[in-house]
């Protein structure tokens, strides 16, 4: 099947499972995002975008348009996170047990700075 998904330029990834976990500091965090999701069209577990800042460049999320498990978009205060490409979310994991799609506590009070974009325009 990986040659077939080869052919048909998909680049495959695993995706994580860290739900609120900061891995590291926040630039670790963003660099272990980018080299997870980098490249990537379809990501086979679960594709979480957490603790994201306004001067992260997050343009590599654009590839990504489907994802086995679930999504969640969480303690981000980048203003944009561009899933313009996202299709599907199947939902094989579900996030807290029900859900495929969570988007949550993506504002920051102290900081007056949150997430105000997240265009899902493919989502089927």
């Amino acid at each position: 099947a990986g040659t077939d998904w080869q052919r048909q330029g998909v680049s495959v990834c695993q995706g994580v499972t860290n739900r609120f976990s900061l891995l590291g500091s926040k630039e670790d965090h963003y660099l272990n995002m980018v080299k997870t999701y980098s490249n990537c069209t379809v990501v086979l577990e679960n594709l979480e975008v957490t603790y994201m800042e306004d001067y992260h460049d997050l343009s590599f999320l654009r590839s990504i348009q489907e994802v086995g498990g679930y999504v969640l978009i969480a303690l981000n205060t980048a203003n944009r996170i561009p899933l313009d490409s996202l299709r599907i979310i199947r939902g094989h994991t579900l996030y807290d047990s029900g859900f495929a799609l969570a988007v949550v506590l993506n504002y920051n009070k102290s900081m007056r700075a949150g997430t105000t974009e997240l265009p899902l325009t493919s989502l089927t």
